[in-house]
């Protein structure tokens, strides 16, 4: 899993009890000139990231606590697993998800982001919501203060040439 780690550490580094801080955070490049842009937050165990190297690359990260080993990845997403996101109230999204195993064995799920996610966490008022749904279930919701979202969106979108309309 590519970037995974920088993104457990980034959200461990500043998570709090039922605390969120979006924070923009920049990888790489130094070779290329091509790094990745994330915007992260954190809510307790759980985390939530944008990322992007360009406009033709957006995704959506989802750290969560639960501990498991690979095979039961391989299990659950043949299940065909989906990241749930609804950002204040607009309308949920429903994406498709690949599981992964972090590098410390917990679960983390990415999805292609709509291109209008990172306008929307742009003005966010009270919250992002996210959670998986396996076999109709929904596990792990989660929501995240907004507090630092536009800072963290509007550089991420600067650097990945997305736009905020």
């Amino acid at each position: 899993m590519k970037y995974g780690a920088i993104v457990v550490l980034a959200a461990a580094s500043f998570a709090g009890p039922s605390k969120a801080q979006w924070m923009h955070q920049e990888h790489g490049g130094a070779f290329d000139g091509n790094a990745v842009q994330m915007a992260i937050a954190a809510s307790a165990s759980y985390g939530l990231a944008l990322r992007c190297r360009n406009s033709d690359d957006l995704e959506i990260i989802y750290l969560t606590p639960e501990a498991t080993e690979a095979g039961t990845i391989e299990v659950m997403n043949a299940a065909s697993p989906t990241l749930l996101l609804r950002v204040d109230e607009n309308e949920m999204f429903e994406l498709a998800a690949t599981l992964e195993l972090a590098n410390d064995g917990t679960v983390t799920a990415i999805s292609d982001a709509p291109i209008t996610v990172p306008s929307q966490v742009n003005s966010a008022t009270t919250r992002v919501a996210a959670a998986l749904k396996i076999l109709g279930q929904v596990f792990h919701e989660t929501e995240f203060k907004v507090n630092g979202s536009t800072a963290a969106t509007n550089v991420l979108s600067e650097k990945c040439g997305l736009s905020m309309e």
